[in-house]
């Protein structure tokens, strides 16, 4: 796996800075909201608890009586996530994480087939687990809130039944990204709403299926997995005992960190609270600092490339789930039907395969300029156009191919 240089805490001061000793008998500058917003945030984005509440303390004496913001709302909700997560950090060992493009990060996950199949776009994700007989996935409503769908699947790959499910998250936000576990019953996704269990954009949850095939609350899964950021897609592999998830919580503007771990046998394992890097584990500053004494990664590294090799070779005889845009997602090439699908389906495949092809080229180029080689920089660039021009003519393919396929 591709390392990449560890990234740091977003860690600012939550007080004012104060530039030089005031005048005799000159006043300090009034709090305003638009500085305590700003201030509210950084405190978050470092989990400085202390820095939090002096900002909320210093923005009640401002309010005027029932005008209290909804961006204050906010920060007491995050004073309040924050408190209760950083006592529960749960202790797993991250093997290695990724920088990858956001639009199609799943595509970097290297699943065994007995995880089930990811697929979609960007947000529009869908998951099938392995037994093939159901699909999870993400669509919009009437209003464009995101929810998340389950079908049942006949042998033919038909779709049958298909239903929002309630997860009884709050009404309005979005709920996206679903897996569904091995064990059939633990379904895994992201909602973005703004309460006392987020810390801000999408936290991951995890909720039960019962009997009646209806889900039981959902329960935040907490730091590490979450952040201030958006944190999404939870997939645990029973095939090769390992765990992904998907942050933006320090990536660059359409980027994604994807991190590799192995999970708890079942129990969660939790940090001392009183652990003196508390926050740094809570935020993952590093890596390697969630290694315990004596670990060895190569084990788990040759589980990794095995789960590459097996994953380029189905690469080369399917491709990733589709989703039609309508609720329909078409698991096998076998179910585009219309008259020319199979040849648009085809240009699209090829479209995709050149665009992957080029980005390894470019991940090559970029490796070697960061060794030193600055003479790649206007080659790196001329690359980065090009993969551009490549993206936006898969992605005008796959607007064909389901135009045509949803036509007949």
């Amino acid at each position: 796996m591709k390392k990449i240089l560890i990234f740091c805490i977003l860690a600012v001061s939550a007080g004012a800075a104060i530039a030089a000793a005031p005048k005799k008998g000159a006043r300090k500058p009034a709090a305003n909201a638009e500085t305590l917003a700003r201030e509210g945030q950084d405190a978050v984005l470092s989990y400085d608890l202390e820095g939090l509440e002096n900002v909320i303390e210093s923005w009640e004496k401002i309010l005027k009586k029932d005008a209290e913001p909804a961006a204050l709302r906010s920060l007491r909700n995050r004073s309040i996530a924050i408190s209760n997560m950083l006592g529960r950090v749960e202790k797993i060992t991250i093997l290695d994480w990724l920088t990858v493009d956001s639009a199609e990060f799943f595509s970097h996950y290297r699943l065994s087939a007995d995880a089930g199949k990811i697929g979609g776009t960007g947000r529009l994700t869908s998951f099938t687990p392995a037994s093939g007989t159901e699909v999870f996935y993400t669509a919009e409503d009437s209003v464009g809130v995101l929810g998340i769908m389950h079908a049942d699947i006949l042998d033919d790959g038909t779709r049958v039944t298909p239903r929002a499910i309630n997860l009884g998250t709050e009404s309005g936000s979005d709920s996206a990204y679903p897996f569904m576990a091995a064990d059939g019953t633990t379904l895994y996704f992201a909602n973005n709403a703004d309460n006392e269990a987020s810390l801000g954009g999408y936290d991951i949850y995890m909720t039960r299926r019962d009997e009646k095939g209806d889900f039981l609350e959902p329960v935040n899964l907490g730091m590490p997995y979450n952040s201030p950021g958006n944190d999404y897609l939870y997939v645990l592999d029973e095939g090769t005992g390992l765990g992904w998830w998907a942050t933006d919580r320090a990536a660059a503007p359409g980027q994604v960190s994807i991190f590799v771990f192995i999970p708890n046998n079942g129990t969660r394992v939790n940090y001392d609270a009183d652990k003196e890097d508390i926050v740094d584990v809570a935020f993952i500053s590093s890596v390697k600092d969630t290694w315990p004494e004596g670990f060895d990664p190569e084990p788990y590294n040759e589980i990794l490339e095995k789960a590459t090799a097996e994953k380029q070779s189905a690469d080369g005889r399917a491709f990733s789930p589709i989703s039609l845009g309508n609720g329909t997602v078409y698991t096998s090439a076998s179910q585009f039907r219309a008259s020319g699908s199979q040849q648009l389906l085809q240009s699209y495949l090829a479209a995709v395969n050149n665009f992957k092809s080029q980005q390894k080229e470019l991940d090559a180029m970029r490796d070697d300029f960061g060794a030193g080689n600055i003479a790649l920089r206007d080659k790196i660039l001329a690359a980065e156009r090009r993969l551009e021009g490549l993206r936006r003519t898969a992605a005008q393919r796959l607007n064909a191919l389901i135009k045509n396929e949803t036509k007949r």
